[in-house]
This record gives C-alpha cells, sequence and structure tokens, in this order.
C-alpha cells in the first residue's frame, strides 16, 4: 500500500499517516470479508489488489449516488469484488527482497542555492582530472 516511504516530517503526522493506511486496509479487508461471507469463499481467496482496484473506480460511483442507487452499486462492487479469486499456485515463491536502492548521489542537506553557488566554484584537478570543490 505504498507505506514503505512516509513523507512526514513530525512524529505527529507519521502517527497520522500510519492510523490512515491502517483504516485503508481494514476498510479493504472488510470488503473482502463481505464479498467472501455472500459468496462462500473464503475471504483470504480473494484478490487484495484487485478489491483496491475495483474499490477506487466505484468510488466516485458511490459518491454522488442516491440511497438507493447506492445500494445497488455496492452490492455490484461486492459481487465484483467476490470474482476476483486467486489462482491456486502450487510451489510458487515470492523472495522477500526490496526493489528500491540506494542513490548513488547524496541527499539534499543544503538549500539549492548555495550547492549550485558550490558546483560553480568546482576546478577541476590538473594531476588526476578530477573535480575539486574551492569553497
Amino acid at each position: 500500500m505504498k507505506m514503505d516511504f512516509l513523507p512526514s516530517k513530525t512524529p505527529e503526522m507519521v502517527r497520522k499517516d500510519f492510523y490512515v493506511h491502517l483504516l485503508a486496509y481494514n476498510l479493504i479487508r472488510h470488503l473482502q470479508w463481505e464479498a467472501g461471507c455472500q459468496s462462500s469463499v473464503k475471504p483470504i481467496a480473494l484478490s487484495f489488489k484487485a478489491t483496491q482496484q475495483h474499490f477506487r473506480n466505484f468510488i466516485p460511483n458511490l459518491a454522488y449516488a442516491t440511497e438507493e442507487q447506492r445500494v445497488m452499486r455496492y452490492r455490484q462492487l461486492i459481487l465484483l469484488i467476490a470474482s476476483e479469486k486467486l489462482l491456486f499456485r502450487p510451489n510458487r515463491v515470492e523472495p522477500r527482497v526490496v526493489k528500491r536502492r540506494p542513490k548513488q548521489y547524496q541527499r539534499l542537506n543544503e538549500p539549492r542555492k548555495k550547492l549550485k553557488r558550490k558546483c560553480m566554484n568546482r576546478k577541476i584537478d590538473a594531476k588526476n582530472g578530477k573535480y575539486t570543490p574551492t569553497y
């Protein structure tokens, strides 16, 4: 759910981000549980990602519908989620590794203007042909 990186800077906002993600996760799992109960399928056998995508697509339909339409569209959503069963894939193993790699560059810890000025003041070292900063 893209929670590996939280852009918040303060502990209070990190907590809020965490709780919002937790709320969203529980909402998706509740939709799966309800779809599983209505279609006699185990909720854990339903696709989490498909549930997320269907719910995202249905949000505008549910938001602007009348009460009668909302009930009908919610039933459609539940039926659609119930149809998204996970495939039986025996002996499937997915390694738990991180794809996001650290970059070769340093982090921006100073104002950009100041760093630009430093880059403009660099000189080439005649001995080894490398740039050396002159501060």
